[in-house]
């Protein structure tokens, strides 16, 4: 992994952590000093079952503190990462790489974490049994296939064993060019509405790679909003916008294709939404967009936040892989009222992140996304 991309991803959770949060997900695991080669199960066990993926451990940070914590900085890695190396069986083990973190909250440095980034592409990793734990009677077990479950680890099942054995899709990463989040004030609405809208929209790269077929399939999808004051909302209900035109009717005077929404022409170089989900096939922008109600409560909370989080995890079809994001958006000023065809609701508050685009250029359609000169409304 790129060093820069390393760095932002352990600046987000140490962030994540010290504002009283936990760790982003399983890929994740936070030490406050140097795991010894008795904790070499527990990583094998999250190698094992991360699919792939790069795992990271981070040392000299409490989760249950929230606070950074004094550790070895001096520690000599050369004798560090042989005693856990020893302890996988048959000489693989994951890859590692190091990087020294400083960590500044304002203008201040308060401290620095070692970040510990783990390959686990070499899949199945075993972890040799001490004497005691050996089958005394056959003299066959002599080694374990560690597996992470929940917070623990176990020894693998058969199932989990062979999902090992499944072919492995090459998964894109995806990051947020620009994002909205906007509530609309129900009771200045032309017709008084019960619950607040939501209107959210996301531009994301996704970088596929090149000539790589790649299905997100949208009923597998996971998009949350969380707020800075603890609520989530679902998005998972989010639609696809792509560059990709219009496949033209077979028939124009056949009235049941004309009355039913036509399918995509299928871009063979970058991204094809479609109702079942979405197909890359090289890197490409593609809008993420949902229009919801919320429940009083729900929408009270989240317009006093400061920020919200966009979390997206993409499940890749055929696969037990999945990408993913993290994503904070900032509150902005607030005093626009959005066009009639909104039905005069008032804007309330809205979240942003990133520059807006001004289109997304296809050979038949154009997406664009306009933009107010004093602050981004909801999609037009």
């Amino acid at each position: 992994m790129n060093k820069n991309r390393l760095e932002i991803w352990v600046n987000r959770i140490v962030d994540r952590v010290l504002d009283g949060g936990t760790r982003e997900d399983d890929l994740v695991e936070i030490k406050g000093d140097w795991p010894g080669p008795e904790q070499a199960g527990q990583l094998a066990g999250m190698a094992n079952s991360a699919g792939g993926q790069p795992i990271l451990w981070i040392i000299g940070l409490s989760e249950r503190r929230h606070e950074l914590v004094a550790f070895e900085k001096d520690r000599d890695l050369n004798t560090w990462w042989p005693a856990m190396e020893k302890q996988f069986a048959h000489g693989v083990a994951p890859q590692i790489e190091t990087l020294y973190v400083d960590i500044e909250r304002g203008d201040q440095h308060i401290g620095s974490v070692c970040a510990l980034l783990f390959e686990t592409d070499r899949a199945p990793y075993m972890i040799n049994l001490k004497d005691e734990d050996k089958d005394k009677n056959t003299g066959w077990a002599k080694a374990a296939v560690p597996w992470r479950s929940a917070t623990g680890t176990r020894t693998a099942t058969r199932a989990e064993l062979l999902s090992l054995l499944q072919a492995k899709a090459v998964v894109p990463s995806m990051a947020v060019v620009w994002s909205d989040v906007s509530l609309y004030d129900p009771a200045k609405a032309e017709a008084p509405l019960d619950k607040t809208r939501l209107s959210f929209m996301a531009i994301v790269l996704i970088d596929s790679q090149p000539g790589q077929h790649t299905f997100f399939p949208t009923h597998r999808q996971r998009i949350t909003l969380c707020s800075s004051r603890g609520h989530e909302v679902d998005c998972s209900a989010a639609t696809y916008v792509t560059s990709a035109p219009m496949r033209p009717p077979s028939d124009p005077n056949n009235p049941f294709e004309t009355r039913f929404p036509r399918p995509k022409e299928f871009n063979q170089y970058g991204a094809t939404d479609s109702p079942s989900g979405l197909v890359m096939m090289a890197p490409d922008v593609v809008r993420m967009e949902l229009s919801a109600y919320l429940e009083p409560a729900v929408s009270q909370s989240l317009s006093e936040s400061d920020w919200v989080e966009l979390v997206a995890v993409l499940p890749i079809g055929a696969s037990d892989q999945q990408a993913g994001l993290r994503q904070r958006l900032l509150r902005t000023k607030h005093h626009k009222v959005v066009p009639a065809d909104y039905g005069g609701q008032e804007l309330l508050t809205s979240w942003v992140t990133g520059h807006p685009p001004r289109r997304l250029s296809g050979s038949q359609q154009k997406v664009e996304v306009r933009m107010p000169s004093a602050h981004p409304s909801a999609p037009s």
